[in-house]
C-alpha cells in the first residue's frame, strides 16, 4: 500500500501550493529542527492582496536574530506581540469585503492571530494544521523535533530516514527540492520522489488580476466552502521532469 510523506518547514500562512502538498500526503512532518532561513523566507512572511497601487503587501513577523552559526526555527521567538494588531488591521483592510470575511475571520483567522506564544514555530504550526484540518485536510502531523530517534547530520539521510520512520513509499516536494535532493539515494531506500507541478485553479479575487502566489487565507477569504475544490495540483515523478533528464 503506498504512503506518501511531505516534509517541509513551518511556514507563516502560506500560500496555497502548501496545501496542495498536504492534499497529497498521508502524513506530514514540520522541519522545525533546522536552521532558520537568515534573509527574509516564508517562516517570518507572506503576501496578501490588497488596493495599493502594486496590489499587494508583506505582512512579516519580526523575530529575534542570534548571533550563532545555527538558530533553530523552534527555538526562534517573537521580538515583541506588536505585530498581531498591525496584521490583523491589514487583513481586515484587505478582505473585509471579501463574499466569506466574516465567517473564516471568526472562524479561523482572528482565533490564529490570538495563539498565545513567544515562538515562531508554535504559530506557524497550530496554523498551518488549523488552515490543513479548515479545508478538510485532517492529515498525521508530526515534528522533526520529536523524532529523537533518527540522529544524522546528512541532510539527505535525515530525510530518508523520516520518510521510512513513517513507512513512505513516495516522498512529495515542492520544486525548490530539485536543487538539492539526491534521487538515486531515495530510490536506493525504495522510496520515489515526485514534485509538485503546481496549476493553482484561479478563483475571483479582489484587487486587480488573479495572484497565485499569496497566503492561504485569500483563498479562504473568497471562496469560503468551495475552496478545497481550487487544490487540484497533482505531483510528477522526478525522471518525468525535462529539467532533471541528465540525471536519469
Amino acid at each position: 500500500m503506498s504512503r506518501t510523506v511531505v516534509i517541509t518547514q513551518p511556514m507563516y500562512l502560506p500560500w496555497p501550493g502548501i496545501y496542495e502538498q498536504i492534499r497529497l500526503a498521508d502524513v506530514l512532518v514540520y522541519y522545525d529542527d533546522v536552521q532558520l532561513p537568515r534573509g527574509k523566507g516564508f517562516n517570518t512572511r507572506v503576501q496578501i492582496k490588497n488596493d495599493s497601487e502594486q496590489g499587494w503587501q508583506w505582512l512579516s513577523i519580526p523575530v529575534q536574530r542570534e548571533d550563532s552559526r545555527l538558530q533553530r526555527i523552534d527555538q526562534t521567538k517573537f521580538v515583541d506581540q506588536t505585530w498581531r494588531k498591525k496584521h490583523q488591521r491589514a487583513i481586515e483592510q484587505s478582505y473585509r469585503k471579501a463574499p466569506h470575511f466574516e465567517r473564516v475571520w471568526s472562524e479561523l483567522i482572528d482565533p490564529i492571530l490570538q495563539l498565545e506564544t513567544d515562538l515562531l514555530s508554535e504559530l506557524c504550526i497550530e496554523s498551518m494544521s488549523r488552515v490543513a484540518r479548515y479545508l478538510g485536510l485532517d492529515r498525521e502531523f508530526h515534528r522533526s523535533s520529536q523524532l529523537t530517534d533518527i540522529a544524522t547530520e546528512d541532510p539527505t539521510e535525515r530525510l530518508i530516514l523520516i520518510c521510512q520512520r513513517f513507512g513512505a513509499t513516495d516522498y512529495v516536494s515542492g520544486k525548490g527540492g530539485m536543487r538539492y535532493i539526491a534521487h538515486d539515494r531515495f530510490e536506493a531506500a525504495s522510496v520515489k520522489v515526485s514534485y509538485m507541478d503546481y496549476a493553482l485553479a484561479p478563483y475571483p479575487q479582489l484587487h486587480g488580476s488573479f495572484n497565485p502566489y499569496v497566503s492561504i487565507i485569500d483563498l479562504l477569504f473568497h471562496t469560503g466552502p468551495e475552496a478545497p475544490t481550487y487544490l487540484t495540483t497533482k505531483a510528477r515523478y522526478w525522471r518525468d521532469w525535462p529539467e532533471l533528464s541528465s540525471q536519469k
